[in-house]
């Protein structure tokens, strides 16, 4: 499809390797190619089309028993020349928004797997760019820049969603480990500064995630066992001889899985976790997503604290081709996210015990909107603005209370009756707020190279 616009591009040569014996094919009236009996293993994909930028990805990863799915997005091309010599485009990792120009980069769900240390997790795969470092093993808080791990941007599919890992803490951008799976992910953006004007609510760096199609042509089910997690995973059209696809999986603790059947372990991560996605093409009102990704964290500590971190949303995009110049999409969705903590205390002596107990829950609630336009007045100058509106809930909760003193406030007999301070609030409070943002960014090619 246009990068701009998207499209669909009919005719694109789409070729499989370097070779000149090597297989090709051309893309239909819709936009779509298929490659068939493509050799298990990587593979380069070169695409070329009149008017257009060349296009090659390589290291692409065709597995046993399953059909890879791929979406290109080709920019048209400033120079118009009769006679032109074509070399392939070798910067696999450019932004998949092209308003980044410099501090950003694209990672796939290929990339994850292999980058050492990733643990299958794509704030862990961040760590191996430059200019970002973790604060402990432990979590997968990341630094950008000596900047705070809480000033990193969270988006799914083109809007703001709360932290997106298990066992996070308050204010927090990261967790123990990703609710996402990398099967979900399609390829998605990693930005570390220069924001374009989009990312308003950002101060570290940016994670813009998408979310992958599911198979168009037939069902598949995929199941995988590892280290992190089990996982299963449901893909297929939604109508047969149809575009219209689903895509969901869920995934679940494996330590807490072996633990459930007898092992005798102690203190393993408990957490499962689901994403889904619908995606529905029509005729005449452009594309239709419905999208939502949730996860459910507890830990038990040997101190006997009870800490548990969920979040969840749900969202509805649609995505418009005004003209073969103007794109449209339009994005609403809910979030929430809570915290809670729960340990107690001895602030007495073993003789003389005074329990406490401690207590935190946090509710964050939001509902959001998101309209954006892409308008590509020529080949040269590309317009986009756009706003977002979000109407925010929070209800939280942080003190103390003690059994033992309340005891003996409510005691006639204890010298200090009705003179203890047996209870006590940090933070009780339910507020709500909007927020509006705004944004324009424009974009000039001077040359092929100057922007």
């Amino acid at each position: 499809m246009d990068l701009d616009s998207k499209a669909p591009l009919i005719g694109v040569s789409i070729v499989l390797g370097d070779r000149p014996s090597s297989r090709g094919t051309i893309s239909n009236e819709e936009g779509y190619f298929l490659l068939e009996k493509v050799p298990v293993g990587r593979h380069k994909l070169h695409f070329s089309y009149v008017g257009y930028e060349l296009k090659s990805i390589s290291g692409f990863l065709v597995s046993s028993g399953k059909e890879s799915i791929i979406t290109i997005e080709l920019e048209e091309s400033i120079l118009g020349l009769s006679e032109i010599e074509i070399f392939p485009d070798q910067h696999g990792s450019r932004p998949v928004n092209d308003l980044t120009t410099i501090s950003g980069r694209s990672f796939s769900a290929v990339e994850i797997e292999n980058y050492p240390g990733s643990m299958s997790d794509i704030s862990r795969t961040a760590l191996s760019f430059p200019g970002v470092m973790s604060t402990h093993d432990g979590k997968n808080h990341i630094v950008i820049r000596g900047n705070s791990p809480k000033g990193l941007q969270w988006r799914l599919e083109g809007i703001e969603i709360p932290n997106l890992n298990h066992f996070s803490g308050i204010g927090a951008s990261g967790g123990g480990v990703g609710i996402i799976s990398n099967n979900m992910i399609a390829n998605s953006d990693f930005i570390t500064s220069a924001f374009p004007a989009e990312y308003g609510n950002a101060l570290s760096g940016v994670f813009d995630l998408r979310l992958r199609t599911g198979n168009n042509r037939k069902h598949e089910r995929t199941f995988q066992a590892g280290l992190i997690g089990t996982e299963i995973m449901l893909e297929g059209p939604l109508k047969k001889n149809s575009n219209s696809t689903y895509i969901a999986h869920y995934r679940y603790s494996t330590f807490k899985i072996i633990k459930l059947l007898g092992a005798p372990l102690r203190n393993v991560p408990d957490f499962q976790d689901l994403t889904f996605k619908l995606y529905h093409p029509t005729k005449k009102l452009g594309v239709f997503s419905i999208f939502g990704i949730g996860g459910v964290s507890k830990e038990v500590g040997n101190i006997g604290y009870v800490m548990s971190s969920n979040m969840g949303m749900i969202g509805v995009s649609n995505s418009y081709t005004v003209n073969e110049m103007t794109f449209l999409k339009s994005v609403v969705s809910i979030s929430g996210l809570t915290y809670s903590w729960d340990d107690t205390l001895n602030i007495g002596t073993e003789d003389s015990p005074i329990d406490r107990f401690n207590k935190t829950n946090i509710l964050d609630y939001a509902a959001k909107t998101s309209i954006t336009l892409n308008r590509k007045i020529d080949a040269q100058n590309k317009l986009k603005l756009g706003f977002m509106y979000e109407q925010a809930l929070n209800d939280s909760y942080m003190g103390w209370h003690s059994d033992t003193l309340n005891n003996w406030n409510q005691d006639p007999l204890h010298p200090d009756y009705q003179n203890i301070q047996y209870e006590y609030a940090n933070v009780d409070d339910r507020n709500s707020a909007g927020t509006l943002q705004t944004f324009v960014n424009w974009k000039f090619r001077i040359t092929k190279n100057i922007t």
